[in-house]
Formats: structure tokens, sequence, C-alpha cells
């Protein structure tokens, strides 16, 4: 356990940051600021400052998914790194792995992949211009294609991340306060890290 000493006061780094855990995961739920307060026992200007403080950007919902990818780990961190709300990044012995396992698990992860990504207002798809079109048909938000060749893909393509970083520069911008972000689908957001989590712990 990590301790600070500040005055006459010895503070627990695992307790304050496990605090802060429980106001944002209440928030995300769609607890009032008020409420998640109260609960926490800290006046409501502490809450609204922890979330300006946490944001990396405000605005639009955006997913990226890319496939094949040889620097699949590196796109999924420049992602990250602009706060996209879900990327999943795969290699082309990503896709074969998760096509070995049953069928209906494949495609029950299929449909609620599809379903999430229905309420973003923009969907980012690197892959095959074949892929590309069938997004497009399917998504209701704009969908941004970078295309990595012509299809059947079956080995990785090397993203340029120039080209991805330019991408979530013109599409991120401040249009909401991260107050608005947070509590506008409270389940949304935690359903989609869901999704995501299920189709990378099919590659072990």
């Amino acid at each position: 356990m990590e301790l600070f000493r500040i005055g006459d006061k010895v503070i627990s780094k695992e307790k304050l940051m496990g605090a802060l855990e429980d106001i944002l995961l209440s928030r995300v739920k769609g607890a009032t600021q008020e409420e998640a307060a109260t609960r926490a026992g800290v006046p409501r200007s502490f809450v609204s400052n922890i979330v300006t403080l946490g944001a990396l950007r405000y605005g639009k919902k955006i997913a990226f998914i890319a496939f094949p990818l040889s620097n699949a780990r590196e796109a999924m961190a420049l992602a990250d790194s602009y706060g996209v709300d879900l990327s999943l990044a795969l290699s082309q012995d990503d896709r074969q792995r998760v096509g070995e396992g049953p069928a209906a698990d494949m495609f029950n992860r299929m449909i609620d992949t599809l379903a999430a990504l229905k309420s973003f207002d923009t969907v980012i798809i690197a892959a095959s211009d074949y892929r590309i079109d069938s997004f497009k048909r399917i998504i209701d938000g704009e969908v941004v294609g970078i295309k990595l060749g012509e299809s059947p893909i079956t080995s990785d393509q090397k993203l340029d991340l120039n080209v991805l970083k330019s991408v979530f520069e013109e599409l991120i911008a401040p249009q909401k306060s991260p107050e608005e972000r947070l509590v506008s689908a409270p389940e949304e957001n935690m359903s989609v890290l869901q999704i995501a989590k299920r189709w990378l712990l099919s590659k072990k």
C-alpha cells in the first residue's frame, strides 16, 4: 500500500483511487452529480471537478474497428490516446483464432457488436473495400473508411498511423461538456467495453 503524509494526515493512494473510481462508475451508471457526491460524502463540486480533470475529450461517440493489422496494438494505443470510446483491432491470426470457436458464440458476438456500433455517431473502419462497404450498409451513423486493400485480404496489413491520427484529429473536437458526455448513455458505455473484452478474450 502506497502512503503519503500530508501534515498530520496519512493518505492511502489505494483508498483514494478506489473512491474516485466509485464516483466515476456511479456517474456512468446514471447517478447525478448530487447523488454520486452524497454516496461518497463529498461536495457536488468535487464530482464535477474530477470529471473535468480526467476528461480526454468531449463530443461525438466514436468507435474504431480495424482488421487484419500487423500493428494492431499500436493502432489501438493511438485510439485510446484520443479517448475513442471503443477500439478493436485484430491481426489475421487473431481473426483465425476467433473463427475457430463455436459458430453460435461467434454469431452472437457479431450481433452484439453490430448492435452496439449502431449507437455510435461515427465508426472508423480500417479494412478491405468490401468490409468498409458492408459497414456503411449496416451502420446508421457516419462511417469513415480507411482502405487497407482489395477484398479478400488474407494477410496482415500495416495501417499508416499518421493517416489514422489525421482522421482522429479531424473528427474529435470539443462539442459537449464532460458532464453531458457521461450521462448521455449510461448503460451503453459499459456494454461496448464488455463487447470489446469478449473479442479480445477469445484471442487467448
